[in-house]
């Protein structure tokens, strides 16, 4: 599923964000209310050396942290794929203050 593409299943989404400083937690996605988010695949590219994790609104890690040099990126397609707990929004957090981007697709399930 590409990003922008039109969805073939409800409850499917994309989430593309850059933001210049995600040292302080950054809501990429708002919980669904009785749902859990399932994600598939995650891209994350960074200009400045620092640790970036994925994580629930209470701060619980979904992924990592990981440690990236500058200019770099991580791809990955996550079979099974990695939740979100119910209700609960997904949040990405550096470690450092510099351009972040995430892209992630996936889909939501009871």
């Amino acid at each position: 599923m590409a990003h922008g593409s039109p969805k073939s299943m409800e409850g499917e989404f994309d989430i593309n964000e850059t933001n210049a400083d995600a040292s302080t937690a950054q809501e990429l996605r708002a919980g669904q209310a009785g749902k859990v988010m399932k994600i598939v695949d995650v891209v994350i590219s960074t200009e400045v050396a620092t640790d970036i994790a994925l994580q629930d609104e209470d701060d619980a890690s979904i992924l990592g942290p990981l440690y990236f040099p500058a200019n770099s990126i991580f791809a990955k397609h996550f079979n099974p794929a990695l939740t979100c707990p119910v209700g609960k929004a997904l949040e990405v957090k550096a470690g450092d203050a510099g351009n972040v981007t995430v892209t992630i697709t996936g889909y939501d399930r009871e």
